[in-house]
């Protein structure tokens, strides 16, 4: 009889030792500042605090890799010390940052030849392998309230001896970092990262 009332005095120790560490957990989320294989860094969006986690044994929720400037939420346990420990970690990876770099299409009827954009730095875009249609700029709006972003893209259109300027506006549909979907009424144009 004895030991089954240590067990039970056992048991209800350590739940209540378990409710304790998670009444004592915390949440911070901000922008990644820096990141390694087993620490993080952010900036907390709320307090403006530099705060360095251990993510040694973290849970992680990533959609795609963590890169400098991703958006993240970290649940740790709490202490004063300037490195915590994390027990979860969740990265929203932020299209500004993935979207650098040049995707591609097969150029319908002339398969498997490629076409493109080739999205860069500085708000810079420049076609490839399209000679008529020709990008030189590109900017990213949103999220919009339903979490969509826009992605306009400006350039020229060249041909019948004429040149017209233009502004395309596409909802960003889908996006990891090696496919692209963008829309526009019922036009769907599906890229690959190169």
């Amino acid at each position: 009889m004895k030991k089954i009332y240590v067990v039970l005095f056992s048991m209800v120790a350590l739940l209540g030792f378990q409710g304790c560490q998670f009444l004592n957990s915390k949440m911070a989320s901000g922008t990644i500042l820096d990141a390694s294989m087993n620490t993080i860094t952010l900036k907390d969006s709320k307090t403006n605090d530099t705060l360095s986690f251990s993510t040694m044994g973290a849970e992680k929720e990533v959609e795609d890799g963590i890169l400098i400037g991703d958006y993240a939420t970290v649940t740790y346990k709490g202490g004063k010390d300037n490195f915590k420990m994390a027990s979860k970690i969740k990265v929203k990876a932020l299209p500004q940052l993935r979207i650098l770099g040049s995707w591609l299409q097969p150029i319908p009827g002339m398969e498997p030849q490629m076409q493109g954009i080739n999205i860069m730095e500085g708000g810079k875009a420049e076609s490839i392998n399209m000679h008529t249609l020709l990008y030189d700029s590109w900017k990213l709006y949103g999220p919009d309230k339903y979490g969509k972003y826009t992605l306009t893209l400006t350039g020229r259109s060249l041909g019948n001896d004429s040149t017209i300027d233009f502004t395309e506006d596409y909802t960003i549909d889908c996006f990891t970092g090696g496919t692209l979907t963008l829309s526009s009424g019922d036009i769907i144009l599906n890229y690959t990262k190169k």
